[in-house]
């Protein structure tokens, strides 16, 4: 739910939405807080781990085969339990 919310973010101009929209976000990031639920994104040039990243795409690159190139989506942990995995795009040769 945070991700689209966030990417909703993106396409609203009215200010009005916009305001409410962050604060629901806000309110969920609270919810998250207190839950110890904690957003983790993988940098560019991180080698994939199966258990934090879910490879959603792969493209040429000069970079070694199975590196993060992009993330589309940030993962969630809980007590560094992963709740969902980062979306990423990585390289293949």
């Amino acid at each position: 739910m945070r991700d689209s919310i966030a990417r909703t973010l993106t396409h609203v101009t009215n200010s009005d939405i916009r305001s409410g929209i962050e604060a629901i976000a806000r309110q969920l990031d609270d919810v998250f807080e207190a839950m110890n639920v904690t957003v983790f994104s993988p940098t560019p040039g991180d080698t994939v781990d199966p258990h934090r990243h879910r490879v959603i795409a792969t493209t040429e690159s000069d970079v070694p085969a199975r590196t993060v190139v992009s993330v589309e989506s940030p993962g969630y942990l809980m007590n560094q339990q992963v709740l969902q995995p980062a979306r990423v795009v990585v390289s293949q040769k």
